[in-house]
């Protein structure tokens, strides 16, 4: 398609702007029961989006799909830290530290694993990549958050 470079270069701008959003807001509503909603249902959401982006394959819908992934999971990181250092206050430290380690191997790997794909099957298949890890963390936090087991959740 011949489409401007920039806008084939804003979509990621979007997704970024989407995620400042996610993480001014999610810092006022900082409380568990709006955040671990937000991020459960926003992984999912988030990963709809960038996957329909990818299918349709349009420029402008593509950004704006891109902007709403970024609202929607923009809070994950922080919220993750924060509710993990709740959990186990005396290891606060040690866990972000293992959440930082484990999103910077994941982002060593990733473009590796993509350009693997976009080599063997084409670019655009590689792309549907994106969305793929915030699938699977909506349905890690389905599993682990109706885990009755989790130091700092409230027994009901």
């Amino acid at each position: 398609k011949d489409i401007p470079i920039m806008v084939a270069q804003f979509s990621a701008s979007a997704l970024w702007i989407g995620i400042i959003v996610s993480r001014l807001i999610s810092a006022r509503l900082n409380r568990d029961d709006i955040i671990i909603p937000w991020v459960t249902f926003g992984s999912l959401v988030g990963g709809i989006f960038m996957t329909v982006a990818v299918a349709i394959d349009q420029p402008y819908f593509m950004i704006a799909c891109y902007f709403i992934a970024g609202i929607t999971t923009g809070a994950l990181i922080p919220s993750l830290i924060a509710r993990v250092g709740k959990a186990f206050p005396a290891h606060t430290g040690v866990s972000a530290t293992m959440i930082c380690l484990f999103i910077t191997i994941g982002s060593c790997i990733a473009p590796i694993l993509m350009g693997g794909i976009a080599d063997a099957v084409g670019m655009h298949t590689a792309m549907f990549m994106g969305g793929l890890p915030l699938l699977a963390i909506f349905v890690i936090a389905i599993i682990g958050f109706n885990k009755q087991d989790i130091p700092g959740k409230s027994k009901q």
